[in-house]
């Protein structure tokens, strides 16, 4: 799914849902409530599960909080770095998002971008 779709369905979600404005958790459940292309059971039936427990997963921390978390630990703080492939990978991943481009393995424009 393109970045400009996904910007799309959140810009979605954000007028017809204004609570998810300031919510991020609710804003990842009305996402894949609404856009992921699964469309199975399994869906529902994790998503029916989320929403039963709601209150609980309110009151634990963010996935972002905790990958931001991590970012302090290993770029800032400089301790327990990751593999060196992943750490390519979220090179490639960080230079993808800051110029919109996408990037092959060996750090050229892709093909058909």
């Amino acid at each position: 799914m393109s970045k400009a779709t996904i910007l799309e369905n959140v810009h979605n979600i954000l007028r017809s849902y204004p609570e998810a404005r300031n919510n991020d958790t609710l804003l990842m459940f009305l996402y894949y409530k609404e856009y992921c292309p699964m469309g199975q059971r399994k869906l529902q039936d994790a998503l029916d599960i989320v929403y039963s427990n709601w209150d609980l997963l309110q009151s634990v921390a963010e996935g972002e909080s905790i990958t931001r978390a991590r970012r302090v630990v290993q770029n800032d703080r400089g301790m327990y770095p990751p593999t060196e492939n992943v750490s390519k990978k979220r090179k490639l991943t960080t230079e993808e998002h800051r110029t919109g481009w996408k990037i092959d393995k060996s750090g050229n424009l892709a093909n058909g971008q």
